[in-house]
């Protein structure tokens, strides 16, 4: 809060299953006009994580720096590769 960081406590949502969870997640996404920039970044990886800093998503001013630096990064990059060869 105004640069100094804060403990907060707040209620979070409960899930039976990961997919609950995503299709939640997904819902949220679709439906609210706060992510709009976010979604329509379509398949900008980089894009979307800036605007979903930019939207309020996360409590954390560092929220899309640190998401990009792992959307950056080479552990992610050698992850992914066997993957991406294969399309």
């Amino acid at each position: 809060s105004n640069g100094v960081a804060t403990p907060k406590r707040t209620a979070f949502r409960a899930y039976g299953s990961i997919e609950e969870s995503v299709s939640d997640f997904a819902r949220l996404l679709k439906t609210s006009p706060r992510y709009r920039e976010a979604m329509a970044a379509g398949n900008d990886a980089q894009a979307y994580v800036n605007h979903m800093g930019k939207s309020g998503y996360a409590t954390d001013p560092e929220y899309a720096n640190k998401l990009n630096q792992i959307l950056n990064s080479g552990t992610l990059r050698a992850a992914l590769a066997p993957r991406t060869a294969a399309l």
